[in-house]
């Protein structure tokens, strides 16, 4: 004998994980925690959890290792019109004052 059985016939049965799987009362919906435990249950991330995932990657990846940062001009130029003056002057100092007002004139 094979180990199936008198018929010979081996029977199988998939089960989805969100039968097997309850969602505990302490972890939410939109955090990287629930991120985490969609993965580790063999579900896909809603997308509440997958943005709050994303999000907190990108900015341990600013805190750390990227060393520039991507801004948008318009928004950088923004900043720059409602600077106090202490700052404006230490952004001229960082980047010249050619590029600063090139800057605030985009």
């Amino acid at each position: 004998m094979d180990g199936h059985g008198d018929t010979g016939f081996c029977h199988s049965a998939t089960v989805p994980p969100d039968v097997l799987f309850s969602w505990p009362d302490d972890v939410e919906h939109g955090t990287p925690r629930g991120y985490r435990l969609h993965i580790s249950n063999m579900q896909s991330p809603c997308q509440a959890c997958r943005d709050a995932y994303n999000q907190k990657t990108h900015a341990d990846r600013v805190r750390g290792k990227q060393p520039t940062l991507a801004v948008p001009k318009t928004f950088l130029a923004r900043l720059l019109d409602n600077a106090p003056l202490d700052l404006l002057e230490e952004a001229d100092q960082l980047w010249g004052s050619t590029v600063v007002d090139a800057i605030r004139d985009a």
